[in-house]
């Protein structure tokens, strides 16, 4: 399973986010799957499909999101499958029916696999990634380590392959599902112990394909309209411990935030304002430091301006991550 060398820091993709942590998927991309047909003789014509790399699929499919490598691995220990170098502690089970815990200075979340990887045993990659399953199942069940978290993702190879596929998180935790598509995990009263950010899926050609989140009884369901892609379709959640928001702008939105920032101080403080702002908007529970807020983005303000007036240049849209307390602590553009 081909995927680039790890380096550095990132994040991950099925997002459970608690307090503390978020999982995010990551990975730059490699070329769509290519079928080789070989013909033996002239009297007896075999055909050869060479084994589909899953490394080039996902990396493929998070490139089209503009996810970056997570720079995280799981590795195999003596104390098991074990994420090397983010922040949480992430540990992969040896077969599909056990649950991935994610762990952090909050606590400790377990996310349970869909069960149509039950039986299917780990193995872990060259990249650092966890399989279950085989490249020619139907479906296959990727597990990535990420800075914050863990990235789920789904690789669905024919239109034989289930179209939702539920996660669970242990005992007392259920899901709710945001306006904006994400979810939050709490434990039955007023703690978030987690967050799943908005599920995305792509197709090998890397066009968008319809998915969204649903919840049943106490586990999360991404429902995934695959039927008539160009498979593999690679299938996301990402979770986090911890709460975070995410607030996206679009084409026309960034532009309208790029316009009048000329740098002075005047801009700066009606663009921090827009941002904390920008996060009560986004659903944040409870009291936001409205003032703590200001003095960071403030202090960040030249590094998402440029992200700004990149992203309208480059005609692409700017997602904001806010802490649940109302600090932005991430930017990025990427493609609409």
């Amino acid at each position: 399973m081909a995927r680039r060398p790890r380096s550095g820091g990132g994040t991950s993709d099925v997002r459970i986010e608690k307090p503390l942590k978020q999982i995010r998927a990551t990975g730059p991309i490699a070329g769509a799957l290519t079928l080789l047909l070989l013909f033996a003789s002239s009297t007896t014509a075999s055909a050869a499909t060479p084994e589909p790399d899953l490394g080039d699929t996902i990396q493929a499919a998070q490139d089209a999101v503009g996810i970056a490598d997570s720079g995280v691995s799981i590795e195999a220990t003596a104390d098991g499958l074990v994420s090397v170098g983010g922040a949480s502690a992430v540990e992969a089970p040896q077969t599909a029916d056990d649950p991935i815990t994610v762990g952090g200075s909050t606590g400790e979340l377990e996310v349970m696999l869909p069960t149509e990887f039950a039986g299917e045993r780990a193995e872990v990659t060259e990249s650092g990634d966890v399989v279950y399953g085989v490249s020619r199942d139907s479906s296959v069940g990727v597990v990535e380590a990420t800075a914050d978290g863990v990235r789920l993702s789904t690789v669905i190879n024919d239109a034989s392959a289930p179209t939702s596929y539920a996660y669970g998180f242990g005992a007392g935790v259920s899901p709710v599902v945001l306006a904006d598509g994400s979810a939050i995990l709490h434990d039955g009263g007023n703690v978030i112990v987690g967050v799943v950010a908005t599920p995305w899926a792509v197709d090998a050609n890397g066009a968008s394909v319809p998915t969204h989140f649903t919840v049943d009884g106490t586990a999360l369901v991404q429902v995934v309209d695959h039927v008539g892609a160009a498979y593999p379709v690679v299938a996301d959640p990402s979770v986090s411990l911890g709460w975070k928001v995410y607030v996206k702008y679009s084409k026309s939105e960034v532009k309208a935030q790029v316009t009048g920032w000329r740098g002075t101080v005047n801009d700066k403080a009606k663009y921090q304002a827009a941002f904390c702002a920008a996060a009560l908007a986004g659903g944040v529970w409870g009291a936001v430091a409205m003032a703590a807020c200001g003095l960071y983005v403030y202090d960040s303000l030249d590094s998402i301006m440029t992200t700004f007036k990149a992203a309208s240049a480059a005609g692409k849209c700017v997602e904001m991550q806010y802490l649940y307390n109302g600090m932005p602590v991430g930017w990025k553009s990427y493609s609409c």
